[in-house]
């Protein structure tokens, strides 16, 4: 709900019964301290605390479905970012071996492409794809 818009004709309140964000409609006058469905509530009344307490968990059930939700959302992004990254890790790894492996079949050639395999950190990179692949170079 924190990132939700208000819409047109209601108003974003903090309830002071449910301690929760509510959106409302709008009405005209002060603007209210309590949600519509703590209003229907309140009062000391044993029957009105039980009602209190009944829709309070009914609304914090939801939230709560609703945080979870949007947790395994979360969890299922994280591990798909994860597996994205090993992957292209992987393949900047493999593709730095195969440049270096051609760079170190090129005799005394020095095209730019050559150049790069030469530089340290791309043969790193071909280092640790050898070392994972059981071939070192030498």
């Amino acid at each position: 709900m924190a990132n939700e818009r208000v819409p047109y004709g209601m108003i974003d309140i903090a309830c002071a019964c449910c301690k929760l964000r509510q959106i409302v409609r709008d009405r005209d006058g002060a603007v209210p301290t309590m949600c519509d469905e703590c209003h229907q509530h309140r009062g000391d009344l044993p029957e009105k605390r039980l009602a209190r307490a009944e829709s309070h968990e009914v609304m914090l059930r939801k939230r709560l479905a609703a945080c979870r939700a949007s947790e395994a959302r979360a969890q299922d992004q994280i591990q798909t970012a994860r597996d994205r990254m090993v992957d292209a890790l992987a393949s900047r790894d493999y593709l730095a071996d195969r440049l270096v492996s051609a760079a170190e079949g090129s005799g005394k050639h020095d095209c730019p492409a050559v150049q790069l395999a030469r530089d340290s950190r791309v043969v790193e990179f071909a280092d640790k794809y050898r070392e994972r692949h059981g071939n070192r170079r030498g």
